[in-house]
Formats: structure tokens, sequence, C-alpha cells
């Protein structure tokens, strides 16, 4: 009933209408139904006085009905024209009927009964409906008239022709037609007022999100640019780290050693400041990804009170250290959080004078660890403890004259913020600042020893592949254990892997006339087995990400210190020792053999499951998850998802040579991959070609 009644109310209404316009037409309708429910109502006495033979004097029941039936007829045709959208003539004829109507009952029907009044409704009816003035003065004056002239004209309407006051009605009438008008009008003018800052409204929101988008636009640009800057500058400030560390072990002079330290001291703000540079770039562009682990406390407090004391001890800063009496362990980015606390630290050793204290701590609490930091230095106003957070900020002194950027510790709140922590500052009883780090504990972990690995044979061939020839001079020096060929671009390094037998490569990211990125898929598309690293001056996640997808075994960062690449180049070289001897099913040592064949046949037993994981394997080697991790990474150099995946790709090329499956869906079927595109992306990933069936 409701929908019935809804479709009515709706009836020629369209999506081009105007708000104003399907107002109109939605009451018009109401109105004709409201008209309806009159007519029943009425027609249904007419039928029960006919029924009881009731008779009223003067009433012919046969003419009323008619009369009625007519004006019926009249609304149903005015809801076929909307329906149709002829709205104009709808209303027309609403009007018309109407005054047809009035006319009949207060004429014939209901004869003496001030019916006539009904008239002002007619010019009232034009005025909401239509929109020409013609009719609205037209059907003004035809109500006036159809007022005035029956009660003269035809006999027996009214004995006293002045009941009705007809010299004066027609004042009235044009009184209520004209102060309608008037407030038609106004609301008219108030319409259009508002539609039009309602449109300006809307141009001005259309402004703004083009503007948003432009300066999306520039933030993208400004992003981009830093990162680009960042390869040029990382480049030679790994020379020159690198230059230092090199002279800092080999000179026993302490003058020059001195030297040598402000060098790397120098080295190290700079560095900071592109890091943090970059880092703000990254997240304002929702980009800065954390990589969390579980950490404690105590050390890594301890790490950056030693890294911090030789500077505060030549500034004759007097910094000390206050741990906790148990362990705290907080899930944190230890790199960023370390550069969080480092700006922190930075400042109090810039603002404290010599002579000054600063002391680096936890204070236990229930749910929180809080770090705190405090310093007697010059301090600042209290107004300006919140603002300090801000980017580019700089509190007004003598120092900050002459130098700092302003981006440290907004670069230091984000950074927190990111880690579900907050950072304070307030001044403290000795006019000095004291900053508070709170961040939410962590359960304390089952940590294990870790086990040892048997260094890699370091009598082996790495090929360096880097444009800048200093850089490859320095990387030279830094492997001086291994047999060292030279690269300039990526052509070169093709044509010396084809003619000697390479052990590992090590090879810059961005380079002239082919990248190391192009050189990857080329020595992919070769299935050459050595591990490959990567030194990137690009540290953003998407460089970082197609780096990784290559699968390629390591990268680095510039700039890096000596040991960190010596370390990682090691640790490929035995992992992909590893994974050669896992491929050939080779002996792997007496002791883990049986495991890693037992733990192969497990998964090729299972290769067909997509639902098959680690928690699997090691339910069915009887071994505890972390044991099983510590124990496949030992014996195969990866971990258990990277195993189980090696094992799959591996039966999948198998199967591929065999020619064993005749289309993708029923290779997908034949390894447990949940679909074609996954098993395609890490095939390709793997052995640097796409799986090509018929």
């Amino acid at each position: 009933m409701k929908t019935v009644f809804d479709k009515n109310i709706n009836l020629g209404i369209t999506k081009e209408l105007s708000k104003g316009e399907a107002k109109l037409v939605r009451l018009l309708n109401i109105i004709c139904l409201t008209w309806y429910f009159i007519l029943i109502y009425f027609i249904a006495l007419i039928i029960f006085y006919t029924i009881t033979a009731y008779i009223l004097e003067g009433v012919n029941f046969l003419f009323v009905a008619m009369v009625h039936l007519t004006q019926g007829v009249f609304l149903i045709s005015i809801q076929m024209l909307q329906k149709k959208e002829k709205y104009e003539l709808a209303r027309i004829l609403f009007i018309i009927s109407a005054y047809i109507q009035f006319f009949i009952f207060s004429n014939f029907l209901v004869k003496g009964d001030l019916i006539e009044f009904f008239y002002l409704l007619i010019p009232l009816f034009s005025l909401l409906f239509l929109t020409r003035k013609v009719y609205h003065y037209l059907f003004l004056i035809l109500s006036i008239l159809a007022f005035l002239l029956p009660p003269f004209l035809l006999e027996g309407l009214y004995s006293d022709k002045r009941t009705l006051s007809f010299t004066v009605m027609p004042v009235l009438f044009i009184a209520i037609f004209l102060l309608v008008n008037f407030f038609k009008n106004a609301n008219k003018r108030n319409e259009t007022l508002l539609e039009n800052e309602k449109k300006k409204a809307e141009e001005d929101k259309i402004k703004i999100e083009q503007q948003t988008v432009e300066l999306k636009e520039l933030n993208d640009f400004q992003n981009h640019f830093f990162i680009n800057v960042t390869h040029e500058l990382r480049t030679p400030l790994t020379l020159i780290k690198g230059q230092a560390f090199s002279l800092q072990k080999t000179i026993k002079d302490k003058v020059y050693l001195d030297k040598i330290n402000k060098i790397l001291n120098n080295t190290s703000k700079i560095e900071i400041l592109v890091n943090d540079v970059i880092d703000v770039a990254k997240a304002e562009g929702k980009k800065l990804v954390l990589n969390k682990t579980t950490y404690s406390v105590n050390k890594c407090l301890q790490k950056i009170y030693l890294s911090f004391h030789p500077l505060f001890q030549e500034k004759n800063i007097n910094l000390t250290l206050h741990l906790s009496d148990q362990e705290q362990y907080v899930n944190i980015d230890s790199v960023y959080f370390e550069r969080a606390l480092n700006n922190i630290l930075l400042n109090a050793s810039k603002y404290t004078p010599s002579g000054g204290k600063v002391k680096l701590g936890i204070n236990t609490s229930t749910h929180n660890a809080i770090i705190y930091i405090t310093d007697n230095g010059i301090g600042i106003s209290q107004n300006e403890t919140k603002r300090i957070f801000e980017r580019f900020y700089q509190s007004k002194n003598d120092i900050n004259k002459a130098s700092g950027s302003g981006i440290g510790l907004a670069f230091t709140q984000e950074i927190i913020s990111l880690h579900q922590g907050s950072v304070t500052a307030q001044i403290n009883k000795e006019k000095g600042l004291s900053f508070n780090v709170t961040l939410p504990l962590a359960a304390n972990p089952d940590f294990s020893e870790n086990e040892s690995r048997t260094p890699p044979n370091s009598n082996t061939t790495v090929l360096l592949v880097d444009d800048n020839a200093e850089m490859r001079e320095y990387l030279s020096t830094v492997l001086v254990a291994y047999t060292i060929l030279e690269a300039e671009n990526g052509f070169e390094a093709l044509k010396i892997i084809e003619t000697n037998k390479i052990d590992a490569l090590v090879t810059d990211y961005m380079m002239p006339k082919m990248d190391g990125f192009e050189l990857i898929q080329e020595i992919k598309k070769k299935n050459y087995n050595f591990p490959i690293i990567v030194i990137t001056a690009r540290a953003d996640t998407k460089s970082k990400l197609d780096i990784l997808a290559l699968g390629i075994d390591d990268y680095l960062t510039k700039p890096f210190i000596e040991d960190e690449l010596l370390y990682r180049l090691s640790n490929s070289l035995s992992n992909a020792q590893n994974r050669i001897q896992l491929q050939s099913e080779e002996d792997i040592g007496d002791e883990g053999h049986d495991f890693i064949k037992k733990a192969k046949e497990i998964v090729e037993k299972n290769i067909d499951s997509m639902d098959f994981g680690v928690n699997d394997l090691a339910d069915q080697l009887s071994i505890g998850e972390r044991s099983l991790a510590r124990k496949i990474k030992f014996l195969s150099g990866l971990t258990p998802n990277m195993f189980i995946r090696e094992i799959k790709l591996s039966y999948t090329r198998r199967l591929i040579e065999r020619e064993a499956c005749s289309s993708m869906s029923q290779l997908v079927a034949r390894v447990g991959f949940k679909n074609t595109t996954h098993l395609q992306k890490l095939y390709k990933e793997r052995f640097g070609v796409s799986i090509s069936l018929d």
C-alpha cells in the first residue's frame, strides 16, 4: 500500500527536474490524491442516501454524483499529464477544474452557504503552480467576476445582496493576491540566492579539490626530488666516510686521529640531516614503513649512550645513563627509533654548555616504557614546549642563528607516533629541557642463543659493478680478502660474467648504459646462480621493493660501513652455497641431511595443498615453529616459508621441463598455488623467465 502511495506521489518526477519543480509536482499529486478521498467520501454518502431513500430538500443526487465523477476524470487527466511531463498543462487543467467545481457548488448545489469564498484559492493556485503573470491576473479577474456576478444574475442565491459585502470583496481578493505574490517573489529571490550560493560553494569545492590535487602533485614532485638528491649526496658521503674509516685504522698519530674523528662526526651529521629530510618527505607521502621487532629498552639505550658518549666527552658535557633494574621490551623499528632519540640527544648536546649535564634513562611503569632525556641547557620559553615539534620551527636564540634546520624534532614526533607512542617536552627545575618518550610495553620474548655459522670460503671471486671509479676502488679495499673484478656498467659486467667464474656480484643500482635493475634481469634470464648484492642510494620503499622483486640476496643503502658489507656478503655466499646443496640434493652434513630430506618429502607430499604452511610442517616434524625456523635457516640458508616456496618452485620447474601439465590451471592445481598470477610472479622472480604453456 505504501509503495503504491509513494508511486502516486512521485508520478511524473524525473532526474532533469529542479528541486523546486519536483516539489510542485509532488504537491499537485498529493492534492489530487486528497481530492480522490473527498470524492469517494461524497459518492459514498450519495449511495447511502439513495439506498436509505433519504431525501434532502432541493438536492439532485444524480447531478451531484455526475459533478463528482467529472472531477474524478479531471484528476485522472491531471495525473496522466504529469506522467507525460506536461506539467504546465496539468496545472492549468487543475485550476480550471477547481474553478468549475467552486462555480457549480456555490451557484447550484450549495446555494447561499458562502462557498464563493473558495474563489480566493484560484489566483493563489496560479501563483503557486504557474510562472506566467498573465495566468495570475486572468484567474484573479475570473475569480472576482465569479464571486460578484452570480448573486446579482441568478435569482434565489441570496435574499440580501449585501450579505456578502460584494462591493468590498474585490479589495480583499486583490489584497490577499498581492500579499501572497509578495511573499512568493521574496521566497523566490531567497531560493535563487541560496541556489547561487550553493552553486558557488560547489564551484569552490571543485577549486579546492583541484588545488588539493595540484598540491599533492607538488608534494609528490618534492618527495621525488628529495629522493633523487639523496643519490647525489650519498655516493660522495660513502666515499668520505669509507676513506675516513680506513685512515682511522691505519693512522696512529693522535693529532691526525682527532681530525679523522671530526671528519667522521661531521659526516654523520650530514648523514643524519640527509636521512631526516628524506624521511620527512616519505612521512608526508605516507610511504614511511616501519619494520618492528621486539627490542630491549636497556640495550637500546646502552647502544645510544655508547655512540654519543665520545661527542659529549669532547664537549665536556657529563652524559649519564640510568637503566631499569628489570628488563623492559617494546616493539620498535630499531633504526628509526634510535634516530628519533638521536635527534633529542643532538639537541641536548647543542644547547647544553660546557660543564653541563645530560641524563638518559628509563622509568618503570605498568603498561608503558618512559624514556627520559634531561639537560640543564639554555632551555626555551613555556609557550614553545609544543611548538618545537612543528616542522621548521626554531626557538629564537644565538645558537639557532648560526645553524639548524628545524626538522629534527618534527621527525622525532612523527616516528614516535608511528610507534603508537608520544613525546613531550617541558621545562625542568634547572631551567633546561626534559623530554619524555612514552611507548607501550611488549611481552617479554623467549630469546635463544644464536647458532654459529661456519664462515664461507674467502677464496672467491667478486664482481664489482659501479660507474664511479672511486667507489670501485673503495669497495676493492674493503673486499681485499676476495679476488676482485671490476665493471663500469651492466654491459661490461655481462661480458666479464661470460668469460669468468663469478662467485658473487656487488652492483650499484643507478648507472648509465645498463643499470643494476637491467643487469640483474639479464643475469636471471641466463640462469646464473651466484648471490647478488645491490648497493643503492635510493632508500625509498618503491625502489626497495623493485630491487627485492628481482630475487636478489641482499641490498645496502648508502652510506654504509665496511663491516656491514663484509657480513652481508659473507652471509649471502654461505646461503647461496646452502641453496645449491639443497637444490642438487647433495649431502648437507651428516646431522642435517635426514632432517632436510624428511622436510622436503613432507612438503612434496603436500605439494598440491594451498593451505599447507610452516605450522603444518612443524607439526609433522614434531618440532616447535621457532626451533624449525632456526634449524631450517641454519641448514639451508632459507626461512621456512622460503624453504617451502623453493621446493614448490623447483617442483614446478621439473613439471614444466617434463611437460607434465598442459595448462596453467592444471599446473597451479598440481603445485598448490592460489592462482596463476601468483605462481607466474614467484616463478619469474626465482628463475627470471615466465611460464609458457600451450
